[in-house]
Order: C-alpha cells, then structure tokens, then sequence
C-alpha cells in the first residue's frame, strides 16, 4: 500500500470510528472494543466494569446557549471523564451526552472497587462549574455501573443493565452511581458506596 493510500485509509478509520466533535471512539468501536475486552476477560477468567454516564443538565446548555455552547460542553465533559480515569480504560462516546467508560480489571483490585474510584472521580469531576460562553455553567452526571460477568455476558446485555442502573440513579436525584444488581431492577446507592 503506497503512503498516501496508507493515509487515506488510517484517515477513513478515525473518521468511521470515532466521534468527530470529542475525538473519542465512537459506537460503533465501542461497542467493537467491548466485545474484545469481554473476551479477553472470559479467557483470563477475570472481570470489567463498565459505566453508563448521562450528563444532569445539558439540555438547558442548549436551550439556554446554543448549539456551538453545548458542543463545547461535550468537549470539555470528554476531558474531564478522561481524566478521571485510569489510562487504560477505555472511554467513548456512546451517542448525544451519553458516554461508557470500560475498566479492565487489574490483578488483585476487584472490579468493584476500580468501578467505584471511577464513579467517585467522575462524580468529583463535575464539582466545578464549566466555563461556557464566558458563563459558569453546572453539570452533573448520573452514572449506572454494571459489572461483567454478574450483570451481564455479552456486550449487549452489559451496556443494557448499565443503562438502567443509569436511569435508576437519575430517578434518585442525579449526581450519583448506581450499581445494577445481577439481572433484575437497579439499586440506589449513596455516591461513595456502591453496593448490590
């Protein structure tokens, strides 16, 4: 393959597969890397949490802003979640302001503990205010954390018990983690204790 063809084609690979507004990967590689990582995990008998995170308030960043205002709010979300996690993680996003974060396990640290720091360094994340269109504006993030295998043994079925563990801590007043129980409705946590 001749170099310009090389480029062309590494070219086409970031655009196809990753979010054009953060630079994150997007769905579809996602989803891709997810697979990957739950079948590298399934040959090292070891586990992964993935966490489902919402952005609390960003639609009022639209209605209030404008478009140009909430495209530097995912921005600057990308950054933060970034930076709140472990190099290793994987972090994309998963469409609107939703995003999923997959931490592989590291030996000797269970995966509930990993997901917990995740969630709390998340959470501590949007503590500040972001600074949009010369205005302090605050976000929050609600997020559902779902453990492989116990809640889930397919990629699928993973992101889907992360989603409703999601939505559960929405219901519970934003601004927290929620830890889906194995294959049943998400429970409550408090922000600094995941528990299920």
């Amino acid at each position: 393959m001749s170099p310009h063809a090389s480029r062309l084609n590494s070219g086409f690979h970031i655009l196809h597969f990753h979010d054009e507004l953060t630079g994150l990967p997007n769905r579809a590689l996602l989803m891709n890397e997810l697979d990957r990582a739950i079948a590298e995990a399934t040959s090292s008998d070891k586990q992964l949490t993935l966490l489902f995170i919402d952005l609390d308030g960003f639609k009022s960043i639209n209605d209030r802003l404008g478009h140009a205002a909430g495209d530097l709010a995912l921005t600057a979300t990308a950054l933060r979640l970034r930076l709140a996690l472990r190099e290793s993680d994987l972090l994309g996003r998963h469409g609107g302001y939703e995003f999923i974060a997959v931490l592989s396990d590291v030996p000797g640290d269970p995966a509930r503990s990993v997901a917990q720091r995740a969630a709390d360094a998340m959470l501590d994340s949007f503590s500040s205010p972001l600074d949009l269109a010369e205005q302090p504006v605050h976000l929050g993030v609600s997020i559902g954390v779902a453990l492989f295998p116990k809640h889930g043994h397919d990629a699928e079925s993973l992101v889907h018990a992360a989603d409703q563990a999601m939505y559960q801590a929405k219901q519970e007043g934003r601004g927290r983690a929620v830890l889906a129980p194995p294959r049943s409705a998400a429970i409550p946590v408090a922000r600094s204790t995941l528990v299920g």
